[in-house]
């Protein structure tokens, strides 16, 4: 099947879509450890009086923060690739857009598909990620409706539905780029189904 613009700008945006949820994942990884780090290493640093049950709450706190911030930092340096690939290939999408060349969108396309398949590992982690986050963000809104119920400094009940609408997107775009994904690792099957099968013609039509 020839890919068309509309076809090929769908599949692009699913790839976009999954790299968001990563961005976003990453990010709140690094901040997250920063807020557990601040406090602690402020009071380790300023010389804060503490007992010795304080003192390993608070090298716990700074070693729990650190762990999230090398995370999230190792997961941008991870996807970095990702991101380079995917915006090149939105880039030349949005030039076809202006000067459409069905030879140009089937060589997008196939590049895109070539992309995918040398990223295939990083790419079935940011899925992974990418649900993981997805049901994380569920259980923390849940979690916050709850607590919401009897303490007044919850985030209230517009934020718990504001942490489980987000959730609920990690899986929804997540989802998208796998149905996506499936057609693609159908295509390249079908591709090397192809190559093996042309390399099994010529080698045995050679005397």
């Amino acid at each position: 099947m020839t890919p068309t613009n509309n076809t090929t700008e769908q599949e692009a945006n699913s790839f976009l879509g999954l790299l968001i949820i990563n961005l976003m994942l990453a990010a709140l990884a690094l901040g997250i450890g920063m807020s557990i780090i601040i406090d602690p290493a402020t009071k380790l640093l300023t010389a804060v009086p503490a007992d010795a049950l304080e003192t390993v709450y608070r090298a716990l706190s700074i070693l729990v923060g650190m762990v999230s911030f090398g995370l999230g930092f190792s997961w941008l340096l991870t996807i970095a690739p990702i991101i380079g690939g995917v915006g090149r290939i939105h880039t030349d999408l949005d030039a076809l857009k202006h000067n459409p060349d069905d030879t140009a969108l089937t060589q997008l396309y196939i590049r895109l598909l070539s992309f995918y398949r040398d990223k295939y590992p990083t790419v079935q982690r940011m899925i992974l990620f990418g649900r993981a986050g997805g049901l994380a963000f569920i259980v923390a809104g849940i979690v916050n409706t709850i607590v919401g119920l009897t303490q007044a400094s919850s985030y209230g009940f517009a934020g718990s539905l504001a942490i489980i609408g987000v959730g609920l997107g990690c899986l929804y775009f997540t989802r998208r780029f796998t149905d996506h994904a499936a057609l693609w690792d159908q295509r390249l099957q079908d591709s090397k189904q192809a190559e093996d099968a042309l390399g099994r013609h010529l080698t045995g039509a050679q005397p």
